[in-house]
């Protein structure tokens, strides 16, 4: 079966054509792609090493300095982030709280 629809497609020379403008379309792409996921990765990298220079830090030497590193900053961030989760929650929760209590007062002197 697959044998016969080779045999069809490469018989027929606009088949030929039409199978040759597609492999060269998703090549196109898939380079494309790659070359985008390359640079992308040079400007992080570039961006990092600007923002320790200006920042007076020294570059990690080596992987495991580079994986402290960037464990003790998500450390920070998760402290910091729970810390401003626990704050919205509470005035959240404070808001509600006199809303209803003026709602509940509004009922009640009808």
């Amino acid at each position: 079966m697959i044998e016969y629809i080779i045999n069809k497609l490469l018989s027929n020379p606009i088949y030929v054509g039409i199978l040759l403008l597609l492999i060269t379309f998703i090549a196109y792409s898939l380079v494309k792609k790659i070359l985008k996921l390359i640079f992308f990765s040079i400007f992080i990298l570039i961006a990092y090493i600007i923002y320790m220079s200006y920042s007076d830090k020294n570059a990690p030497e080596d992987f495991k300095e580079l994986k402290e590193s960037v464990s003790d900053n998500i450390e920070k961030l998760k402290t910091e982030t729970t810390k401003s989760i626990n704050k919205t929650k509470k005035d959240v929760k404070e808001s509600l709280e006199k809303e209803i209590d003026k709602k509940i007062d509004k009922v009640l002197k009808k």
